[in-house]
């Protein structure tokens, strides 16, 4: 599902650079949902700032930052997480944008080396324990420790990578706490300022028809042949009956879905039409409460979805929209300012790039399943 709400493994592991430096402050736009759907996650190179690495075991350079080589190898994971948390880009991304994609990856990356470097000039230090500790709530999210090691193995990554990788992080966290906390409190936007902000952006408050809806999914990967296909579906409609006669949906969501939301007994919170591919929101929004789909087939596998809510198309007033405008408004002045640090980081810095830049016509579209700057912060709640 394009609207899977669920801990993604790269994004939870690797506190993704772009995710928090640039999340993006987008419009408090009411049609849209709070659930983050495919920013790309930023795992920088498992390494310390300043560590000099051998190319030959790198592989190619194609930066370096003050001297500290940033290798094509730590490129190529980012953009393969990135593409796997987005399936549907996996066969249909066209070389312009991939290019712009990965030039998008190659500055955040370029940006993580600076502010990491920052920290070690500032003392900034992540002890041990920190990182322990920080590796134990990630062990959380899975029922074993078994189910932990074997989703690093399946990612290629080691338990020394992911240490290096959290205390890489920490360190950026800390280095912009710190810069955050010499800033100027910002001021309250006064309510002439919201109500302005409010008018000018009206079209953003409509809130779109929603459903709230859990789901089963049998999961088919795409090139499965017909006896798999066959194999799934006999399950999927035996689940069927089951929910029809009268089963706990939860209850069959979570012990029998492949979708991560089975550990919320299936259920995806609230969602619009286009946060869904066509043939689930079809039939999702076709469903009264309490109602069960048959069998649904889509590029992911066979659904059986089972609505639980609806909420109609509407327009939120100004005042309902206040916390919202408020919220934004102080987070596009954080952002801001980070960005500006980040610029400067960036001026002072020996900063040298090997990449081929993007095509002429990949300049201006938006890097697939990156947030648009202009969109606005959702003023609803998933789950």
């Amino acid at each position: 599902m394009n609207r899977q709400k669920t801990v993604r493994f790269i994004t939870a592991l690797f506190a993704c650079l772009s995710l928090f430096l640039y999340s993006c402050h987008s419009s408090p736009t009411p049609g849209k949902s709070g659930e983050d759907k495919g920013t790309p996650s930023s795992p920088a190179a498992p390494k310390e700032s300043g560590e000099k690495q051998s190319s030959s075991a790198q592989g190619e350079v194609i930066a370096t930052v003050n001297g500290v080589n940033i290798y094509r190898k730590e490129l190529d994971r980012t953009f393969n997480a990135h593409v796997s948390q987005n399936p549907a880009l996996a066969d249909n991304l066209p070389l312009e944008q991939k290019q712009q994609l990965q030039q998008m990856i190659l500055d955040r990356l370029i940006e993580g080396e600076l502010i990491c470097q920052k920290g070690k000039e500032l003392n900034i230090t992540i002890s041990d324990e920190e990182v322990a500790a920080r590796i134990e709530q990630f062990k959380k999210q899975f029922s074993t420790e078994e189910e932990f090691q074997n989703r690093l193995k399946d990612n290629n990554i080691t338990l020394d990578d992911l240490k290096r990788e959290i205390k890489r992080n920490m360190i950026i966290s800390r280095v912009i706490q710190q810069q955050m906390a010499t800033q100027t409190a910002s001021q309250p936007s006064s309510d002439e300022e919201l109500k302005a902000y409010y008018e000018a952006h009206k079209d953003q408050f409509k809130q779109e028809e929603m459903v709230k809806a859990s789901h089963i999914l049998v999961k088919v990967e795409k090139d499965a042949d017909e006896a798999t296909k066959k194999k799934a579906r006999e399950k999927i409609e035996g689940l069927l009956k089951k929910a029809k006669a009268g089963e706990d949906f939860a209850t069959l969501a979570k012990e029998n879905s492949d979708c991560p939301s089975s550990q919320n007994g299936g259920d995806l919170g609230f969602f619009t039409r286009k946060q869904m591919v066509p043939e689930f929101s079809q039939v999702a929004f076709s469903l009264k409460p309490g109602e069960i789909s048959d069998v649904v087939e889509t590029q992911f596998g066979y659904h059986i979805i089972k609505v639980t809510d609806t909420k109609p198309a509407a327009e939120s007033s100004f005042e309902e929209s206040k916390p919202r405008i408020q919220q934004y408004l102080s987070g596009k002045q954080r952002s801001d300012s980070i960005k500006n640090y980040i610029q400067s980081l960036r001026e002072k810095a020996d900063i040298k790039i090997f990449l081929p830049k993007p095509s002429p016509a990949a300049e201006n579209p938006s890097a697939p399943g990156e947030a648009n700057p202009s969109a606005a912060p959702s003023s609803q709640q998933g789950n």
